[in-house]
């Protein structure tokens, strides 16, 4: 290769003289973009609801009775405080930002064939 470019700097239309160019084609390449969309989305807070409303049952259970009777009370008012809570849950829409990776083809340069010396080389150049 070293000699090849010597020959182009010494003789530059006798080194060209022997190359002929077969195909230049563009280079594609795939790449990931990502692309976001500002959608609405319905939310619910019935984990959160559920929750609030076991540990309300159980406080109000644990006032009910004494010895067995009011642990049994507490965990009756825990199920039931979470079972009513969760029936009323609140829905509402919210705006998110909602982002995916998209494939674009783009072009990276392009991929030469060419012959040199009766050898043929593909090359690609950037």
């Amino acid at each position: 290769m070293k000699k090849l470019l010597l020959l182009c700097l010494l003789f530059p239309t006798m080194a060209f003289a022997n190359i002929r160019v077969i195909s230049e084609v563009p280079r594609m390449v795939t790449i990931y973009q990502k692309q976001c969309e500002l959608k609405q989305v319905l939310v619910d807070n019935q984990t959160r609801n559920g929750i609030l409303g076991g540990l309300l049952g159980a406080a109000i259970g644990t006032q009910i009775g004494g010895g067995s009777g009011r642990d049994i009370a507490t965990v009756v008012g825990a199920i039931s405080g979470s079972n009513i809570a969760r029936s009323r849950t609140q829905e509402r829409l919210e705006y998110r930002n909602i982002c995916t990776e998209v494939p674009v083809t783009v072009e990276a340069g392009k991929i030469v064939t060419f012959e040199y010396n009766g050898t043929v080389f593909t090359q690609i150049i950037e």
